[in-house]
């Protein structure tokens, strides 16, 4: 059963990237997944972090800030690459 749910999440997580830089998606749509999987990364930061203090473990706190850079890095320069094909 766990594998299943892997693969369909795998899916879902590949489908939305390839959308979001794909040109032949309109652009409300690519801006709807994209937002879709920052909220699914962030909701990942969160639960990490949330059990992480609540269990008291220092190791889960810092994956979670971790996550929380790799979403940092990520992002930004895609949305510095969106602001300079505006202009």
């Amino acid at each position: 059963m766990f594998h299943i749910i892997e693969i369909i999440l795998e899916f879902i997580f590949l489908g939305t990237i390839d959308a979001m830089s794909s040109k032949r998606i309109p652009l409300i749509l690519r801006v709807l997944v994209a937002t879709v999987l920052l909220a699914l990364y962030l909701g990942l930061f969160a639960l990490l972090l949330v059990v992480g203090i609540n269990t008291g473990s220092a190791t889960l706190i810092v994956i979670a800030f971790v996550v929380l850079l790799l979403i940092a890095v990520l992002v930004i320069p895609k949305i510095k690459q969106i602001k300079k094909r505006t202009k």
